[in-house]
């Protein structure tokens, strides 16, 4: 009994953070004065703010959402809140030996680390169109699989051959928190100009 009430309980939390992050991207996308655009200099910058609050020594993602720890090769490190998975993907694609522990109290090489990623992910080739900073902060947020509804999950079939039902919920999720992440960033940005 309290085991299926324990998956009962996954599974509304897990639609409840769905439902919370698309209705915060539907406010928002209503919002004239957020619609702004954002440079990628004072993109950088609200990244930074609305990951760790600029603070670079910052450790997150020590918990799952069921406040279970984690193990510390999943955790984020730094300003950005870069975690060892990414640096992993940018050491398989420019052949580099970075490692997410060492980005405590290192700005430059985090800022280093997303300018790779970026280059690397958003292109005009991958998109069908030029990067724009949503398309940045998006793919910051989501990974290059699950920040479009349309685009490169679409474009390479990625969001067809997904053969479960949960997996293309999941990934519609992870799309909407993107959309609401961008959001962020854009309030952000715009308080700091």
């Amino acid at each position: 009994m309290l085991e299926r009430w324990n998956r009962w309980y996954a599974k509304y939390i897990f639609l409840a953070g769905c439902v919370g992050s698309m209705l915060l991207a539907i406010h928002c996308e209503r919002q004239e004065d957020i619609r702004a655009v954002v440079s990628p200099r004072c993109l950088l910058r609200a990244t930074e703010t609305v990951e760790s609050g600029g603070d670079l020594w910052a450790i997150g993602n020590k918990f799952d959402k069921h406040h279970r720890p984690r193990l510390p090769s999943q955790w984020a490190y730094g300003p950005l809140q870069i975690k060892q998975i990414l640096c992993d993907d940018v050491n398989r694609i420019f052949g580099t030996h970075y490692e997410a522990k060492k980005l405590l109290g290192d700005r430059a090489t985090s800022v280093v680390i997303r300018d790779k990623y970026l280059s690397h992910y958003a292109t005009k080739k991958r998109l069908g169109h030029e990067p724009t900073t949503e398309d940045m902060a998006r793919l910051w947020y989501a990974g290059p699989r699950g920040c479009f509804t349309g685009g490169v999950v679409n474009k390479h079939g990625d969001l067809l051959k997904e053969k479960k039902k949960g997996d293309r919920a999941k990934l519609a999720c992870r799309q909407a928190e993107a959309r609401s992440y961008w959001f962020r960033v854009q309030r952000t940005a715009n308080k700091l100009d």
